[in-house]
C-alpha cells in the first residue's frame, strides 16, 4: 500500500515538499506562535529574576554604606576619645 502513494524516491520526494494549503502553514503557524510565546515568558521570567537579584544586590550595597559610615562614625568617637586623655589635651587630665 506505502508503494502505491509513492512509487519511488523521487515521488515521495515531490510529495513531502509539496505545500499543503490545508494543514502545512496553519500548524506551522501555532507551532511558531507557541514558541514565541513560550520563549517570551522565559524571557520575562529570567528578566524579573535578574531584576530581583539586582534589587537585593542594591539592597545589600546601601546597608553596607550605612555600615561602613557607622563604622566611620565610631572611629572619629574614639580619636577623639584618645585626643581628649593624652596629656595637655583634656580639662584637668594634665600633672
Amino acid at each position: 500500500m506505502p508503494h502505491e502513494l509513492a512509487p519511488d524516491l523521487t515521488a515521495l520526494t515531490g510529495q513531502i515538499m509539496q505545500r499543503r494549503e490545508d494543514k502545512g502553514s496553519s500548524l506551522r503557524f501555532e507551532a511558531a506562535d507557541t514558541h514565541k510565546m513560550r520563549h517570551g515568558l522565559a524571557a520575562d521570567d529570567a528578566s524579573q529574576k535578574m531584576r530581583a537579584a539586582l534589587e537585593k544586590g542594591r539592597e545589600a550595597l546601601v546597608a553596607t554604606q550605612a555600615e561602613r559610615v557607622w563604622q566611620v562614625e565610631e572611629m572619629r568617637k574614639a580619636q577623639e576619645l584618645r585626643n581628649m586623655f593624652k596629656p595637655g589635651h583634656g580639662p584637668g587630665l594634665e600633672r
